[in-house]
């Protein structure tokens, strides 16, 4: 069965990004940009969830996904630097 192409709204038609405006004043999300460009713009944001649950609030499901993706895989990249800092400090 083909899926149904998701219907992309602009900012101030978007229920769920008005409401993500209501909670977090000073975001800002462009869908209209390719989702790698997308994606790499919600890493900049990794160090806010509150910032980044509002991307994902907002973003297409196929976007959404490679997003999830994208900060899983640059979280676990952060504890293992984590970790090795810390043996470092162990051996020492």
């Amino acid at each position: 069965m083909a899926r149904a192409p998701e219907v992309h709204r602009r900012p101030e038609n978007d229920p769920a990004y008005t409401a993500v405006k209501m909670l977090i004043p000073e975001f800002e999300w462009n869908k209209d940009r390719p989702v790698k460009e997308r994606v790499a713009a919600a890493i900049k944001h990794i160090e806010n969830p509150m910032y980044v649950k509002g991307i994902l609030a907002v973003e297409t499901t196929l976007a959404k996904e490679e997003i999830k993706k994208a900060l899983a895989a640059e979280l676990g990249n952060r504890k293992a630097k984590k970790g090795k800092k810390k043996a470092k400090k162990k051996a020492k």
